[in-house]
């Protein structure tokens, strides 16, 4: 794991006991559905970012930190299944 994919799971887990998300991702108890619908909320993110730097509105760093959102989730969902 990339260390920034690491300090966005810290990022999640601070989030997480902030109560700012229901559940964590890397929680085994947490609903599959819950765990996929977070998953597809930052791929779309990763889309959006991608749509807009192709219509004209590039911005590499967001594309970048929405990439790393992806893997932590991923990597959360990963370590709830081990």
């Amino acid at each position: 794991m990339s260390l920034d994919v690491a300090r966005e799971r810290v990022r999640q887990d601070v989030k997480h006991l902030q109560k700012d998300f229901p559940y964590n991702c890397a929680d085994p108890h947490a609903p599959e559905e819950y765990k996929l619908a977070v998953l597809g909320e930052e791929v779309g993110e990763v889309s959006r970012a991608i749509l807009a730097a192709k219509y004209g509105q590039p911005d590499e760093v967001n594309l970048r930190e929405e990439l790393i959102q992806v893997a932590a989730v991923a990597c959360a969902w990963a370590e709830a299944l081990t």
